[in-house]
């Protein structure tokens, strides 16, 4: 036993340490600081893989919905602009008579089947320097020439133009027996029509515009009256009656009636607050408003006008592309001219990016953008934007 107790203490006096205090030994102070250091490092790496993964992915979702929405903007502007001036078999729409009262104002003006407004300070080859981000509609008539009509005031964005068609609706309702007298037209049941509604018959010579203000349908026929508190001419006589056309509003077997409709299009304000492309329908007088495309921030139109061929002429082709502004010119100079020969229509959109509140690339966007020949200059931001043209040949003026 003595031996022993001699033989650790001879260990402990030679400075060895016994063999469970070398496995208590660690990490020295510097060795502990580079494995941090080392840890910081990666978890850098890692965070800026990821906000470039993020930023990227951030980018090309914008860019994605970019082209989604103006894709689908121009293709909707596509399917319903070049049915303008459709009534129907008619195909020359200067035998419409519009019997609604005082030519049914801007709702129902369907001798004018294409008008437009053009924004103030945005012809072709002048800048359009948008204000904000997020601008609000303007409620002054006169940034637009013509003045915008005051249906559509505080609803559209300064800066942007206004396309308005008219048309008849997608279905006819066949008219029978005894087809029309002087105060009413008789339709096929289940025509779904409204005391209110706006509407045309036609028997592909001629077309009578009118607002029904008495719908009453039966098990045989549904009748439709258009009376005098609605209409400028509710006589419709075949011996003709004061501030009537004579002899012209009687109609016989195989003709239809279609319910009369007026669009504009315009840049509005969006339901998310940004700028947006909308259509607004007139529904008997008043107007239904629908968004279709968010991000939408410009639109900018021409017309492609016939100037050429002398005005009681059939129409030939579009020989220039003028502004709402020019065609009305022409057509307070000579009723023929201007709006009854535009042609085509030529639409450009700017589209931004709506992904992100701002931004959706990481560096400023300082660009400008040529829309219809006009400089649009949006806000400085990081919003992703592109140009989306069309040309649109409006099939009921096409010759032949």
């Amino acid at each position: 036993m003595n031996a022993w107790i001699k033989i650790q203490q001879r260990r402990m006096t030679s400075g060895r340490l016994s063999s469970p205090c070398r496995d208590m030994l660690g990490f020295s102070l510097v060795e502990v600081m580079v494995a941090l250091t080392i840890g910081l490092v990666i978890l850098v790496g890692l965070a800026t893989i990821f906000a470039g993964s993020r930023s990227t992915y951030q980018t090309d979702e914008g860019l994605v919905h970019l082209q989604e929405n103006g894709r689908f903007a121009i293709d909707y502007l596509n399917r319903e602009v070049r049915m303008t001036g459709y009534f129907g078999c008619l195909h020359d729409t200067r035998n419409i008579v519009n019997n609604v009262k005082s030519g049914g104002g801007f709702t129902a003006d369907f001798t004018k089947n294409v008008v437009g407004f053009e924004a103030n300070g945005t012809a072709p080859g002048e800048t359009f320097n948008i204000a904000s981000a997020n601008p609000a509609p303007s409620a002054t008539a006169s940034d637009w020439t013509p003045a915008l009509d005051a249906t559509l005031q505080k609803r559209v964005i300064q800066g942007t133009d206004v396309l308005v068609i008219r048309r008849a609706g997608d279905d006819d309702i066949r008219l029978v027996s005894p087809y029309n007298d002087s105060a009413q037209v008789f339709l096929e049941s289940g025509a779904g029509l409204e005391a209110g509604d706006n509407l045309v018959v036609t028997d592909c010579s001629k077309a009578s515009v009118f607002q029904a203000t008495a719908v009453s349908s039966g098990a045989s026929k549904t009748n439709v009256a258009h009376a005098a508190n609605a209409n400028a001419c509710a006589n419709w006589s075949s011996g003709g009656a004061a501030g009537c056309p004579r002899n012209s509003q009687q109609y016989r077997d195989g003709a239809e009636l279609f319910k009369a409709t007026t669009m504009v299009f315009y840049v509005g304000q969006g339901s998310a607050g940004g700028p947006a492309l909308f259509i607004a329908r007139a529904n008997g007088g008043k107007f239904d408003f629908e968004e279709i495309a968010d991000g939408v921030e410009s639109m900018q139109v021409l017309y492609g006008v016939d100037t050429t061929a002398p005005s009681s002429s059939p129409l030939d082709y579009a020989d220039r592309y003028l502004t709402a502004k020019q065609v009305n010119t022409l057509y307070a100079a000579d009723p023929l001219t201007g709006w009854p020969r535009v042609m085509s229509v030529r639409v450009s959109l700017v589209v931004r990016t709506v992904n992100v509140s701002g931004q959706a690339d990481q560096i400023v966007n300082k660009d400008t953008y040529v829309a219809g020949g006009t400089i649009i200059n949006p806000a400085d931001d990081r919003r992703l934007r592109r140009v989306f043209n069309t040309t649109i040949q409006l099939r009921n003026r096409i010759p032949g």
